[in-house]
């Protein structure tokens, strides 16, 4: 009867492997092997040159139609020079700040044209003015403003753009169509000639 041992494989005895045992060689000792310097890369490029605030900045680009007040300009320079920018990266926050300003100018021109059309809105719906009399109302107005108002006058109204109130409008308007009446009016050679605050403000009891 034969058993195969654990460790080889070969039929031993229960005394002892049925072979003879193997002659035994010398393990020759391991050379390591040389080590191999580490190669320094050749394409490395040396470090760019850091490029920081100039002595001087050249003067920044602004929009069409935009322009900076010195002030301005002279508490921007000493932080763009504080933060270390060159032109480029001051020009950018130069860029990004007159957006900010172009969209806020933008904001409130919309916000005050949209206001600016309700007042023209609410003039051609109104009871007294507008409707049927909104043509009569302007002309009465514009011949008002002919007689006794001023070019300092007309040029408030348009740039402001409070000739567009219906307030405004109102009162012109009821000036002219006093004038109007006034001169269609026929009296005696005494009567009194009314004045333009007369004519303005007709309840009003002159003192």
């Amino acid at each position: 009867m034969s058993d195969t041992t654990l460790v080889g494989g070969a039929e031993t005895t229960l005394v002892g492997d049925a072979t003879p045992p193997a002659e035994t060689t010398e393990a020759a000792p391991e050379v390591a092997p040389e080590a191999t310097p580490a190669q320094t890369p050749t394409d490395s490029k040396p470090d760019e040159a850091v490029v920081g605030a100039p002595e001087k900045y050249e003067t920044f680009n602004l929009p069409e139609g935009m322009s900076v007040e010195d002030s301005t300009l002279e508490s921007f320079i000493p932080l763009a020079k504080e933060l270390n920018l060159d032109q480029g990266q001051a020009q950018k926050l130069v860029d990004y700040e007159a957006g900010r300003v172009q969209d806020l100018i933008d904001s409130q021109e919309q916000v005050w044209g949209d206001l600016r059309q309700e007042w023209r809105t609410a003039v051609k719906s109104d009871s007294e003015i507008g409707g049927p009399a909104f043509e009569e109302s302007l002309a009465a107005g514009k011949t008002f403003l002919s007689k006794f108002g001023t070019p300092e006058l007309m040029e408030a109204l348009n740039s402001t753009g409070m000739g567009d109130h219906p307030e405004f409008i109102r009162a012109f308007a009821r000036a002219g169509k006093a004038m109007k009446e006034d001169a269609l009016s026929v009296g005696g050679p005494g009567e009194h000639k009314r004045s333009p605050e007369e004519i303005l403000y007709p309840n009003q009891n002159s003192t």
